[in-house]
Order: structure tokens, then C-alpha cells, then sequence
């Protein structure tokens, strides 16, 4: 079962056009492995982001279809359900943000329902522009 945290900071200290509830999170983090998960599932709540992990594509179908997700930080490799394999079987996806270690990633690149690349390690920066950026805002 995904793992749902909230912000860190005050709601109203965000601007936000929808406030996130029990049914909405801003981020879903879907990757295999678990410190990579984790650390930029911290970084976004530490920038007052509400924030859910998954650890691969069938978990993170299953949460998208019971959560409104603002954007989602989707790695492109994991086993049971990879990342590309869940945007083709999801037709109207939040924003994807996709990240890779991997190279040779054109192909996923031209993928109109992905919004942004990162490439792993994820810098915050980088980590935090990419998701305001998805999401319509400034930084948090």
C-alpha cells in the first residue's frame, strides 16, 4: 500500500488552486527502489508537498485510480508494470515526470503524455523545479 504523508509546512503558506484532502496528493513517487523513493518523497515534504510513494506501476495504477494525483515522478524501469508500460495503459494520466538511471531514454522522451526528464541521481533543485513546474506553480 502506498505510503501518504502531509506537508510539512503550513497548507496556506502553499499556493495552491486545490487544496489537497484525503482523496488528492500532489505527488505520487512511483519507483522500484526504496531510497530512491524515499529521499524524493522527503525532499517534496520537506517543500510542503503532499506526497505518496509506490514502488512500481500495478501499485501506482491502483492508487490512481482511487487518488487525484497532481503530478507523477515515474521511474522508467521497475519489474512487474515499468513506467512506460503504465502510461500506455493509462489514458488520461496526471503530469509525468520520468527518471532514469538509464540512458537510450529518446524513445521516452517523445512520449506526449510525459511532461519533464530527469535523470538520476535526482538533484532537489532540479527535483523541486520539474514538479512546480507540472503542477503550474512557482517554487513552494
Amino acid at each position: 500500500m502506498p505510503c501518504v504523508a502531509g506537508p510539512v509546512e503550513t497548507r496556506a503558506a502553499r499556493k495552491s488552486a486545490l487544496e489537497p484532502g484525503p482523496d488528492h496528493v500532489d505527488v505520487l513517487v512511483v519507483d522500484d527502489d526504496e531510497a530512491v523513493r524515499s529521499s524524493a518523497a522527503e525532499i517534496l515534504r520537506l517543500s510542503g508537498y503532499v506526497t505518496a510513494e509506490a514502488e512500481d506501476g500495478v501499485v501506482a495504477r491502483q492508487f490512481l485510480e482511487e487518488t487525484d494525483v497532481g503530478v507523477m515522478l515515474l521511474d522508467i524501469r521497475m519489474p512487474r508494470l515499468d513506467g512506460l508500460g503504465l502510461l500506455e495503459i493509462l489514458d488520461a494520466p496526471p503530469p509525468v515526470i520520468l527518471i532514469s538511471a538509464f540512458s537510450g531514454t529518446e524513445q521516452s522522451r517523445a512520449n506526449p503524455k510525459v511532461r519533464r526528464y530527469l535523470r538520476k541521481p535526482l538533484h532537489p533543485e532540479a527535483l523541486l523545479e520539474a514538479v512546480a513546474d507540472a503542477l503550474g506553480r512557482g517554487a513552494p
